[in-house]
């Protein structure tokens, strides 16, 4: 490897031309300092309803949390598409993308209640079947735990399943 000669070995930076700042990989950044601003103003009203109420902030943190990186996910795939969202754009996006989690949560909960109830119907039949008194509603009260477990699975499978099926549609 050969040194370079002094002539090619800048004397100054200030002498150079400034270089252009890159642009990042599929365009300019989609998020801006407004949104910045936006996601802090947030922050701080999660605060103050944390203050306020630990449950509903939890709760809320539950929706929101998804429906943001849902947000981002989609704002990232139309940036590298070459067509940048605006700020109402992604407001719009947001909304959908909080109506999708809460309908993904409906819809769990739905399996969840569904296959619980399920097995605390068939522990009451197995139990009134039996023929022993007592036993039907202790055998309900089993099932029903049972099918606690069993919704549990239901609800996380059926979540998974609308996730990966709806949340990410191909434009």
């Amino acid at each position: 490897m050969t040194s370079p000669e002094p002539r090619d070995l800048p004397a100054f930076a200030s002498d150079q031309p400034r270089a252009k700042r890159a642009a990042p990989v599929g365009g300019t950044s989609s998020f801006s300092l407004f949104s910045l601003m936006v996601l802090l103003t947030s922050v701080a009203f999660f605060l103050v309803v944390n203050e306020w109420n630990s449950l509903v902030a939890f709760i809320g943190t539950l929706l929101v949390a998804p429906a943001l990186v849902r947000t981002t996910i989609l704002a990232d795939r139309r940036l590298r598409s070459g067509r940048p969202w605006s700020v109402l754009e992604k407001l719009q996006s947001f909304a959908w993308s909080l109506l999708a989690v809460l309908a993904t949560a409906l819809v769990a909960l739905l399996a969840f209640a569904l296959v619980s109830l399920l097995f605390g119907v068939l522990g009451l039949l197995f139990g009134w079947a039996m023929g022993i008194e007592g036993l039907e509603v202790d055998s309900a009260v089993v099932g029903t735990a049972g099918g606690m477990i069993w919704g549990m699975g239901a609800a996380l499978l059926t979540a998974t399943y609308l996730v990966w099926r709806y949340w990410f549609p191909e434009e």
